[in-house]
């Protein structure tokens, strides 16, 4: 028999929900004299948005190990059920699914002094909306999207021909949010990503993409591309459905 086999209930529950407070308090950097579990948890759901599910569960254990701990061990006590739940939600903070492998991919990129027709083209044979520019040299510039291509062409309505040779460069100066991208490291976690697209949208913002390199750094190679299209995989891998 085990020493966690051997301990009481009372004890397996306050062993896993006091690793789960402290591990809630590192990530918004707060202590347990300034800010209660229940405040804790709501600057942790603003972090990590992938808690949404387990929020009113955490706040009733929170009830719980309070009862436990003021009102004497003997007046409640978790059931299996209560020991297996909580352990799972500990688990997943001590362990929390990354972005790799899961958004590895081969990046489709262009060059600033790209035609915008061969872009236009990729974007349309591979089903776009965006690419991620880099320099000659490798650093990620920015993105090109299609709205930006669609403001670009709009100028030519009143018969001016577009010239299909013009360089991606120059149709980037149509974007409207030219800094609608982010580039995380690989290692990084599901919910810093899904927790970046929610700020953005709270924001009234657009987040174009993700773009995944070993270091986090705009001068390394693309080891693959996060769009709003890949949201609900994103929430499926931090459920762990």
């Amino acid at each position: 028999m085990t020493a966690k086999a051997r301990q009481r209930p009372n004890d397996v529950f306050l062993d896993a929900f006091n690793a789960i407070d402290a591990l809630l308090r590192k990530a918004t950097k707060t202590t347990r004299a300034r800010v209660t579990f229940r405040d804790v948890l709501q600057l942790a759901l603003k972090r990590d948005p992938s808690l949404s599910p387990v929020v009113d569960r955490l706040e009733l254990y929170g009830q719980l190990r309070n009862l436990i701990v003021h009102e004497g061990r003997d007046l409640a006590e978790p059931v299996e059920a209560t020991l297996t739940a909580i352990a799972e939600i500990r688990q997943r903070l001590e362990e929390p699914p990354e972005l790799a492998p899961a958004f590895l991919r081969k990046t489709v990129s262009c060059r600033p002094t790209d035609p915008i027709r061969d872009v236009a083209k990729k974007m349309a044979t591979k089903d776009f909306s965006q690419l991620p520019v880099y320099s000659e040299r490798g650093l990620l510039l920015g993105m090109i999207t299609t709205a930006a291509v669609a403001r670009w062409l709009g100028e030519h309505v009143e018969g001016a021909t577009a010239q299909l040779d013009t360089e991606v460069r120059r149709v980037m100066g149509y974007e409207e949010y030219p800094r609608a991208y982010r580039v995380f490291q690989t290692t990084d976690p599901v919910s810093k990503a899904l927790a970046a697209f929610k700020e953005c949208t709270d924001r009234g913002e657009p987040l174009y993409a993700i773009v995944l390199t070993d270091d986090g750094r705009h001068n390394s190679a693309p080891r693959g591309v996060i769009t709003l299209f890949d949201v609900p995989r994103l929430w499926s891998i931090a459920l762990r459905d």
